[in-house]
């Protein structure tokens, strides 16, 4: 898989599950507040080679984390964060498609900021490249 194809899988996945229940960005777009938002970002951070040969069959390894930022108004309690936060980490966590592994997920409390409380679901990937 190619970083574009891991990017293009892992917000399509986001997408086909949440789409229309509440606003969601994605890297490297503006999007207005709302009620109740996400922001879905794919950091990509590492890399190896896994395999000797010839260009074209040899394996790489490459890595990375998935951040889910969520924000929900402040002084309203936490639960529909807490709700949202795990429902990120599921949707990822454990899961394969094709070359792409995702697992390690956890939440992260950032608290108040503004006018929005956020949590961050954060889940490590891995992927093979071939080339």
């Amino acid at each position: 898989m190619t970083a574009t194809e891991v990017r293009n899988t892992i917000m399509a996945r986001y997408l086909d599950a949440f789409s229309g229940q509440f606003t969601i960005a994605l890297d490297n777009q503006i999007s207005e507040t709302a009620d109740k938002w996400v922001r879905l970002a794919v950091n990509f951070e590492t890399g190896a080679q896994d395999s000797l040969g010839t260009a074209g069959n040899r394996k790489f390894l490459r890595g990375g984390t998935i951040f889910v930022q969520v924000f929900t108004p402040i002084n309203k309690g936490t639960d529909d964060n807490d709700d949202l936060a795990v429902a990120s980490t599921n949707l990822y966590d454990g899961v394969r498609i094709d070359d792409l592994w995702m697992f390690n997920g956890r939440i992260r409390t950032v608290g108040a900021d503004g006018e929005f409380y956020q949590q961050n679901a954060v889940i490590d990937f891995q992927y093979e490249d071939v080339r």
